[in-house]
């Protein structure tokens, strides 16, 4: 086992050490002291939301280093694909800050204030009608598209030829299956934790699943360029 392939495993077991800690102290901490928990450890703008933004931002301008490194050995859809991760992560991020708002102490406008449920100046806390958008979009959506992404596409990766081509062409990164299986434990652990702002933990667990798998994805040759790979085929041969 190489060095690079050494550090990988270690970074699995990190992510995977990390995410069952957070349950834990989450699960200890709401049976034994649910005022600490929420007003210290979950508290908005605290240290669990600042590193779920801090997570992110790092998978984002991750993505970006490597558009302006790989683009040019990569087809369109590979470029297209990255740039819409880049963004996707860059967005949530300042969704999550409400985009700098508290931070540089700016006035939410009459739109947000009527609309938004806590008086931010962000998108997730809407409500439209009787919908709120955090448990539509952020909660129930984004919580299945992650657990077929992390328990079904890993599978499909290995056994289905057509769908690990259609995937490595647009540049999906796959995690692994224990992703899957810590998330699966997570998700249902949460449910021990009573308190609204339990949903502070499970932001940051998937941020930390996200830049995981972002760094060393499955498919790690969706981010290598075309002559890397053939210099790794002549010395397989």
């Amino acid at each position: 086992m190489n060095s690079k392939t050494y550090s990988f495993k270690l970074l699995d077991f990190a992510t995977d050490f990390v995410v069952m800690a957070l349950l834990l102290a989450g699960i200890y901490f709401a049976q034994t002291d649910l005022h600490f928990l929420e007003k210290t450890i979950l508290i908005e703008d605290g240290m669990v939301e600042n590193a779920t933004v801090l997570f992110l931002l790092v998978a984002s301008v991750m993505t970006v280093v490597r558009i302006f490194k790989y683009a040019s050995s990569k087809s369109i859809h590979w470029l297209v694909m990255q740039v819409l991760m880049a963004s996707f992560f860059l967005f949530i991020a300042g969704e999550e800050m409400s985009w700098g708002q508290r931070i540089w102490n700016v006035e939410t406008n009459e739109f947000f204030q009527q609309y938004n449920l806590q008086g931010e100046t962000n998108l997730h806390n809407m409500k439209v009608g009787d919908v709120k958008i955090n448990t539509l979009i952020f909660g129930k959506l984004i919580t299945v598209v992650l657990i077929i992404h992390l328990c079904i596409t890993p599978f499909l990766y290995r056994k289905k030829e057509g769908f690990r081509n259609l995937v490595n062409k647009w540049g999906v990164p796959i995690g692994y299956l224990h992703h899957g299986i810590v998330f699966l434990i997570f998700s249902i652990g949460l449910n021990a934790i009573p308190t609204g702002s339990k949903w502070e933990l499970y932001e940051v667990v998937i941020s930390i699943i996200v830049l995981s798998i972002i760094y060393s994805p499955m498919n790690k040759e969706i981010y290598q360029s075309k002559k890397h790979k053939v210099k790794k085929a002549q010395f397989s041969m």
